[in-house]
């Protein structure tokens, strides 16, 4: 009686044994969403501004006034590794420390003064892209946190990216950055997302400190109101169909 030979070579069985180079890449790339999320998010960002980071163009009007000048005038303090709120460069001399949407307290400003970059209009213009995508990957968090997946969160994030507050309001940085850090925001205190953590909680000082110092007043009174938006639990992911899906992405960005 013969038996059913199992001792076979693996090439006997060809190719299709093991998996190929691009679905180990996908398989890869499935288990690192949030990593996949932000490279889109920045290749988008990066994409939609090619001229702003070549050097070509920046941003209009009052943004290559006060908005440009006085964080060059706040690096090259921390540059000096010196301390003045008196500006004589600036409207025949004007105390920084009155206004303040100068930056004078943004700690931005001092890690570049820290670093000795020179903050010419290149690199303002360039640090306000980068701002765009920090607010449109703090979207895509803000999305998972309410229950969307990642290729929702991630939708929502690039739509975030061409949001008219960041086109429409482009002269004004501190409304931009206001914008980028206020999803950030809500995302550390989303206390009844499923994925809340309560070490989210220290990102509130920061973000707290980042929005007094270098965003617009404004954005303060979403900040406060915050706590009590976020506190609903959001719906089961289960019971979250794909069109509902497609509009929860779309109204959250």
């Amino acid at each position: 009686m013969s038996s059913r030979r199992t001792d076979v070579p693996e090439s006997e069985f060809g190719e299709h044994s093991h998996p190929s180079k691009m679905t180990m890449l996908i398989a890869d790339l499935r288990r690192r969403p949030r990593m996949v999320t932000s490279s889109v998010i920045v290749a988008v960002t990066a994409v939609t501004f090619t001229p702003h980071f070549r050097g070509h163009a920046t941003f209009p009007w009052d943004f290559t006034g006060k908005e440009s000048t006085s964080p060059a005038f706040v690096a090259a303090l921390f540059e000096a590794r010196t301390w003045s709120e008196w500006a004589p460069y600036q409207g025949s001399g004007m105390p920084l420390s009155v206004d303040g949407l100068r930056g004078l307290y943004f700690p931005v400003w001092w890690i570049f003064g820290f670093l000795g970059v020179g903050m010419t209009l290149k690199v303002v213009t360039i640090v306000q892209v980068a701002h765009v995508a920090l607010g449109a990957i703090g979207v895509s968090a803000l999305s998972r946190s309410s229950g969307l997946l990642w290729r929702w969160a991630t939708l929502a994030g690039v739509a975030y990216v061409f949001f008219g507050g960041f086109h429409g309001g482009a002269s004004h940085a501190v409304i931009v950055r206001g914008l980028a850090y206020l999803p950030w925001l809500l995302w550390s205190v989303s206390l009844a997302a499923p994925d809340f953590r309560r070490g989210r909680l220290l990102a509130v000082p920061l973000l707290a400190w980042l929005i007094a110092s270098g965003a617009y007043p404004g954005c303060w009174l979403p900040a406060r109101s915050s706590p009590r938006c976020m506190s609903s639990p959001p719906p089961s992911p289960r019971r979250i169909g794909r069109g509902t899906s497609w509009h929860r992405s779309c109204s959250t960005a």
